[in-house]
């Protein structure tokens, strides 16, 4: 039996491009579910381009970190300094694994989801998920268990419940045919690609990182980008047999 995908577009609202790049591939079918980062500057403008996107499952990209060192974003609930979440400057760390230095307390990140999910909810967008920026609760005590339970209290899915198989392997250096190749050749069972599109721009230069520069990470997104906006490599799943999944439509571990 041919694949079953669960597509996902992260970071909508991290930046105009990304946002741009994002509802630009909405409409090429590949994309079925988008991330959204509450607390950055340009999610207004994320909801004004896809909120009204009926065939796209929304996402709450859980967010307490600022990783890159020119981009910065901060809480959107009230956070006293010694939190264990912010810097001397109140922004996010650039790193989660400051969180065992400082040791935030789990029921503080939870504080600030709710925060996120009610600025996404207010904006109009129809939350079914949540995921994890950089897997934040990976690293602080007791917030794995925590996130669970709330994204069930909040009526929400949450995505590390979801079965992925491992080896799906995509260059994305190919061109489409060999793309879509790789998808089609994967073993029968769940999978899920994550993609972070964006434009090849001097706003997507500013993402740059202690492990890649700038011009990579600015390069990678912008071929993200023209292969999830491609409507081919969609036609070319289809006759592959291939499926891309919704979180709403996907199977569970739990």
């Amino acid at each position: 039996m041919p694949a079953r995908i669960i597509t996902r577009a992260d970071d909508a609202g991290s930046s105009q491009k990304a946002n741009t790049a994002i509802n630009n591939s909405l409409g090429a079918g590949f994309i079925k579910n988008v991330s959204l980062m509450a607390c950055c500057k340009y999610i207004d403008e994320a909801a004004s381009l896809m909120k009204d996107a009926k065939h796209i499952c929304f996402g709450m990209h859980a967010t307490l970190n600022a990783e890159w060192k020119n981009v910065k974003w901060g809480p959107l609930s009230m956070m006293v300094a010694d939190s264990g979440l912010v810097d001397a400057n109140g922004f996010f760390w650039d790193s989660i694994k400051k969180f065992l230095e400082t040791k935030p307390e789990a029921k503080t990140a939870v504080k600030e989801y709710d925060a996120q999910l009610d600025r996404l909810v207010k904006l109009g967008f129809k939350i079914s998920y949540v995921d994890s920026h950089m897997w934040e609760e990976g690293l602080i005590e007791g917030l794995t268990e925590m996130k669970k339970d709330w994204a069930t209290k909040k009526g929400l899915l949450y995505a590390g419940y979801f079965k992925s198989e491992s080896g799906l392997n995509v260059n994305i250096n190919a061109d489409i045919d060999g793309i879509a190749a790789a998808f089609a050749a994967a073993a029968e069972g769940q999978y899920i690609y994550v993609v972070h599109p964006s434009l090849y721009d001097p706003e997507t230069f500013a993402n740059d990182s202690v492990e890649h520069t700038a011009e990579k990470i600015a390069r990678d997104r912008a071929r993200e980008a023209e292969i999830v906006s491609d409507p081919s490599l969609m036609r070319k799943l289809f006759e592959a047999g291939v499926t891309a999944l919704r979180y709403d439509c996907a199977e569970q571990t739990k």
